[in-house]
């Protein structure tokens, strides 16, 4: 089983990362997915063993590059995938060292090849 954190705090593009990602889901694994909508929620009740985090670098409150640096602090294992709707990459981005940074305005073809 995979287990999938999506940090973002907006609720349809949330949906739409899952389907994204179940469609990605060739070999039929199962599929765990924890939803938090504000870097706060996140942070207070991360979930540690997860194997991927997809974080949105603009939420309300903490921002996705704090809560990046936090989860290092914190020795979080998993696959960390940052993604945005207005941010390009930033040197602080480079620092935190995402596994892959992806668009939201990319379109879903795009965003399909990335994830899979």
């Amino acid at each position: 089983m995979y287990k999938i954190l999506i940090c973002d705090d907006d609720a349809v593009f949330v949906k739409e990362l899952e389907e994204l990602i179940k469609e990605c889901n060739k070999n039929k694994r199962e599929l765990e997915f924890t939803r938090y909508y504000s870097g706060e929620d996140l942070l207070n009740n991360l979930t540690m063993d997860s194997d991927v985090l997809f974080l949105d670098i603009q939420l309300g409150g903490t921002d996705g590059n704090d809560i990046a640096v936090q989860l290092k602090k914190r020795r979080y294992q998993g696959i960390l995938v940052q993604y945005s709707g207005v941010y390009m990459p930033t040197p602080e981005t480079i620092k935190i060292s995402p596994y892959r940074y992806l668009l939201k305005q990319a379109g879903r073809d795009s965003l399909y090849k990335d994830i899979c």
